[in-house]
């Protein structure tokens, strides 16, 4: 039988509370608990099925180095729907115990009793989108969130055990400046994150 290399597994979380007008991934806003357990079902059975047939070609239950719950916001599942998720990934595939396991969350939409089941099933990584520490500029974005928000979830998810935190940032906002942009960064190093991303938003002209 060929033996493969451990994998890296990425699952896709298309909801989230509103749709930003800068946002071109494929997400879908104000989702019902419904909708979210039944979409929950479905990859649960998914990943049952790309799991069998893995194992069927190598003899083996698939490793996985690293996995990552990606959105959308996975962190406006509900707890029992986390909980379902993060079972089925350790119940279809061998987790390395060193695998870095990362949850994507939002400061509008990441309850702790959602956190903590990510954590409970061995998240240990969180990439919260901040995008900004300016309140005019995240309504600029459409974001729900506003500061405090951020300092209250980066707080929730060092609680809820989470040791490995990065704090995801934009340039180039509308209203931004240099000085708005100081003192983001400021805000951001207060908190004590583990990594720091930044990507430019693109605008269209005319926008």
């Amino acid at each position: 039988m060929p033996r493969r290399e451990p994998m890296g597994l990425y699952i896709h979380i298309p909801f989230c509370r509103s749709k930003c007008p800068y946002c071109d991934f494929c997400s879908f806003p104000r989702p019902t608990e419904e909708r979210m357990r039944a979409y929950t079902e479905e990859l649960c059975r998914r990943m049952r099925v790309a799991a069998d047939a893995l194992r069927n070609d190598t003899g083996a239950t698939p490793a996985v180095d690293t996995v990552y719950f990606g959105g959308g916001t996975p962190t406006m599942l509900p707890a029992d729907c986390a909980e379902r998720l993060i079972g089925a990934v350790q119940a279809c595939f061998f987790v390395l115990p060193d695998a870095e396991i990362t949850v994507e969350g939002n400061p509008a939409a990441a309850p702790r009793e959602t956190l903590d089941a990510f954590v409970a099933g061995g998240v240990n990584r969180l990439s919260l989108g901040v995008q900004s520490a300016q309140d005019d500029e995240l309504k600029a974005l459409g974001r729900l969130h506003r500061r405090n928000d951020v300092i209250r979830t980066v707080a929730d998810a060092r609680a809820a055990g989470i040791g490995n935190i990065n704090l995801d940032f934009m340039l180039g906002i509308p209203h931004q400046t240099e000085a708005t942009l100081a003192d983001t960064l400021d805000f951001a190093l207060s908190l004590a994150p583990d990594h720091l991303s930044a990507y430019t938003l693109m605008l269209e002209e005319g926008t």
